[in-house]
């Protein structure tokens, strides 16, 4: 899938952005990166996200809100300018934006560390760090584009440029949510929609679970304030439907910031489109309820906080296709018979005592106590149970009466 850039620079050079088009690009942005990529229209392989079917089984659902002057654009250009036109508080790209490289993939785009110098008076000029999103289109989506009024318009890299410009910039209860990405402006990249996050990124989610630096506190820290995040959501009736490592971004400070809402449904954005062929990220999802539910973001949380605690990722296809959910259920299960099947005294001991599925490394660090392992591999084990999950605001209630959350106000 070879993807045309146009540039006038030698490989390794960043990407600086006039306004529609790159003029160059980083050695370590994807070639398929920052062009158009186009899906088959039946099946297509993610390398993140698996095979994902072209048609979604739960009951389609309202249109919703059209805007119906979006009709008469003939480009994209147009389109972005009559979004920008109709929302009224976006603008546009960042003059002199530079794209340095590549961070990852979210579900319908990547994500890219940036910079541009920033005028704060007549001498003052600053470097500022930003993070930008392009999007994905899907098969045929230029040659033919979708009209709001069209079926399949919110699942088009334009139907979700527009809900996204609609959740970030009307007025609502979730815009000062601390991890809520924060937008400076939008526009075409390389005839990509993008946008420009006020975010100085460090990596995402997924990218930095393994590393030995992300320790247990800062673990926790994402656990709490990613959960309030859904919280928030959840009491709009607003279902994210596509929660996973991926869609997170970390900031220097490890605070987690939500990306990726090409799925959400409910309130004024509606229901499913029809002929939706996403089901959400591999791994994330309850294959016994449907994403049309609240509950089904509370099973995807409980996979992420799996993940967090584990250092395990929610599907790892070279373990002979394992689930994380799945894995974890049944060493939770071993470990609970061998308790059973031991001497009292046995018992006693912490291991035995707060059995959990905390990684070893995390075990001896600094404001680890053994009953938080206990109780946060229950609470996300509940989270991917079938018939007592709870409710994401009894997941954060939970969360915050851990030792090291209370110990550390977290």
């Amino acid at each position: 899938m070879d993807m045309a850039v146009e540039s006038g620079q030698l490989a390794g050079e960043a990407c600086e952005v006039t306004s529609d088009k790159l003029v160059g690009f980083g050695s370590s942005v994807p070639a398929m990166s920052l062009g158009v990529v186009e899906l088959p229209s039946e099946l297509f392989r993610n390398e993140l996200f698996g095979y994902i079917p072209a048609y979604n089984t739960a009951p389609p659902g309202p249109n919703p809100p059209v805007v119906s002057t979006l009709d008469s654009c003939h480009d994209l250009a147009e389109f972005a300018a009559k979004i920008k036109s109709d929302f009224g508080t976006m603008a546009d790209l960042p003059h002199g934006l530079v794209v340095e490289d590549f961070i990852g993939n979210t579900l319908f785009g990547q994500v890219y560390r940036a910079k541009y110098n920033q005028q704060r008076g007549l001498d003052n000029v600053q470097e500022a760090k930003v993070m930008v999103k392009a999007w994905n289109y899907i098969r045929d989506e230029l040659k033919f584009p979708p009209t709001p009024s069209a079926g399949c318009w919110r699942r088009t890299a334009q139907g979700r440029f527009h809900d996204e410009m609609k959740l970030l910039t009307e007025p609502s209860p979730l815009l000062p949510h601390d991890n809520i990405v924060k937008l400076i402006g939008s526009g075409l990249v390389n005839g990509r929609l993008a946008v420009v996050y006020d975010l100085d990124p460090l990596d995402t989610l997924r990218n930095i679970l393994p590393q030995d630096d992300f320790d247990w506190v800062s673990r926790i820290k994402v656990a709490i304030q990613f959960a309030s995040l859904v919280e928030a959501f959840h009491s709009q009736q607003l279902n994210l439907r596509n929660i996973c490592a991926d869609n997170l971004v970390l900031d220097k400070h490890f605070h987690p910031k939500l990306v990726d809402f090409g799925m959400l449904v409910g309130g004024d954005f509606g229901g499913i489109s029809r002929g939706e062929f996403v089901h959400g990220c591999m791994g994330y999802k309850d294959p016994y309820v449907s994403d049309t539910v609240l509950a089904a973001d509370v099973f995807s949380y409980g996979v992420l906080l799996l993940e967090l605690v584990t250092k395990r990722a929610a599907f790892e296809r070279e373990k002979h296709r394992v689930f994380l959910h799945a894995w974890a259920k049944n060493e939770y299960d071993k470990m609970t018979r061998l308790k059973e099947a031991l001497p009292r005294r046995r018992k006693r001991e912490d291991k035995l005592k707060y059995p959990s599925l905390v990684h070893e490394s995390f075990t001896g660090s600094g404001f680890f106590y053994a009953k938080d392992g206990a109780e946060i591999t229950k609470l996300a084990l509940r989270c991917v149970s079938h018939s007592r999950a709870p409710t994401i605001k009894t997941v954060v209630k939970r969360l915050r009466q851990l030792e090291v959350a209370k110990i550390l106000d977290l």
